[in-house]
């Protein structure tokens, strides 16, 4: 079961790096947009998401789950999770970009998505500390 779900999570990290990278100035263009950013801005925080998604795959991938990764993760889906929140109250978007310009995930799809995510990363991680 536990590898399941660390796959799961694997392609679901990879995945969305990927679509993100594939179409990647449309995807700045709707962070942009959504969060009320420049363009340059809205490149730069696109990057810090792949690059994040890109590091925590391969953390499960290498099953390199420490308390550190656990806690950056935390902290990077809460982070999120504030700003898709705050997005969602003030305007009513479309897609917050969370699978890159192809998909379209609204906002409480994404913010359901992350929760899952985090608890699912969490479970292996602490589940994988307890066997070493």
């Amino acid at each position: 079961m536990e590898n399941i779900l660390k796959t799961a999570l694997i392609i679901i990290f990879l995945g969305s790096a990927m679509m993100k990278l594939v179409d990647f100035e449309n995807t700045a263009l709707l962070f942009s947009d959504n969060l009320k950013l420049p363009f340059a801005m809205a490149k730069l925080v696109l990057s810090l998401s792949i690059i994040v998604e890109l590091f925590l795959s391969f953390a499960l991938l290498k099953d390199w789950q420490k308390q550190k990764s656990v806690y950056f993760f935390a902290l990077f889906v809460f982070m999120f999770f504030i700003i898709l929140n705050l997005t969602f109250i003030n305007d009513k978007i479309e897609n917050c970009g969370c699978m890159g310009a192809f998909i379209t995930n609204n906002p409480v799809f994404s913010i359901i998505k992350s929760s899952i995510m985090l608890i699912l990363f969490v479970f292996v991680s602490l589940k994988k500390e307890k066997v070493s």
